[in-house]
């Protein structure tokens, strides 16, 4: 199992993952045993062979081909299926694919606190900048991928795509901040940030603009990045890109707004009370 999990960690393409789910009569496998078939054909993991585990890799194969996301069959041990158990097996087939890709431009105290904040969530993270002191590894946590170069040239090696990948920028100059946004915006990406403020963005907007790019184009960038917490230093800004990349990630939008003197003000006397309390004082 633990080679299992350990080649579903490093998918870099959709695979299949197929679990027992039922088991009824006898049957060479328990449910919750899983088996993952790998982009290039292989496997991981086993639900007890023979053409019981020919039949179910078949299915994974026909749903990569097909592109559907999941599927549940029952399988019948009996002579006509080659097997002899007698029981029935229902599998649960699911594609799975590589965690979200998240591509930071720029691994100064932002980029590296992003990656930080990043690192224990469900994304796999990139970091490219053109400074090697700035660009070194032990700077980052073990799992990013961190790349020193010319962040335009070595875009071109890092794949992306419209359904899971994230882009940040926010390296040490604006001007290569406003090429790497226009480069990026022919990229396909599912969430494109800039950092900034309000002013910057209405410059590289009107910049963006002379260059040809749409309003619709335009629409696609984010800038600020964030939700917004209010804190400007580099962790406070980490953790609002968090949230808004797992926010993002879930279809959910988050609304900022600015509390009133009523809701902040608390007397350091009185404590706050839950409701429950307040209704027992009531």
């Amino acid at each position: 199992m633990t080679d299992l999990w350990s080649r579903l960690a490093g998918l870099e393409s959709p695979g299949v993952l197929a679990t027992i789910v039922k088991v009824t009569g006898s049957a060479p496998r328990e449910p919750g045993a899983k088996l993952l078939l790998l982009p290039d054909g292989s496997f991981a993991g086993t639900l007890g062979g023979g053409s019981l585990e020919h039949e179910i890799l078949a299915h994974g194969r026909r749903m990569l081909e097909e592109g559907l996301p999941s599927l549940s069959r029952t399988y019948r041990l009996n002579p006509a299926a080659d097997q002899c158990c007698g029981g029935e097996v229902e599998v649960f087939l699911e594609r799975v694919g590589p965690a979200p890709q998240v591509i930071l431009f720029g691994a100064g105290h932002v980029g590296q606190a992003v990656a930080r904040a990043l690192s224990p969530l469900p994304f796999r993270v990139t970091v490219v900048d053109s400074r090697p002191e700035f660009a070194a590894k032990e700077r980052f946590p073990d799992g990013a991928d961190v790349r020193c170069g010319d962040p335009l040239e070595l875009l071109g090696a890092i794949p992306s795509d419209s359904s899971s990948t994230y882009a940040f920028v926010f390296t040490h100059s604006h001007k290569l901040d406003l090429l790497l946004v226009s480069v990026l915006l022919g990229r396909p990406l599912r969430f494109l940030g800039l950092i900034g403020s309000r002013s910057k963005w209405a410059r590289f907007r009107e910049a963006l603009k002379s260059r040809g790019f749409s309003e619709a184009d335009l629409s696609r960038v984010t800038s600020p990045i964030g939700i917004g917490v209010g804190g400007k230093s580099a962790p406070e800004i980490a953790v609002s890109v968090a949230a808004q990349l797992l926010a993002f990630q879930a279809g959910l939008t988050v609304e900022v707004r600015h509390l009133t003197d009523s809701e902040t003000a608390t007397s350091p006397t009185e404590p706050i009370s839950t409701p429950a309390e307040s209704a027992r004082r009531d």
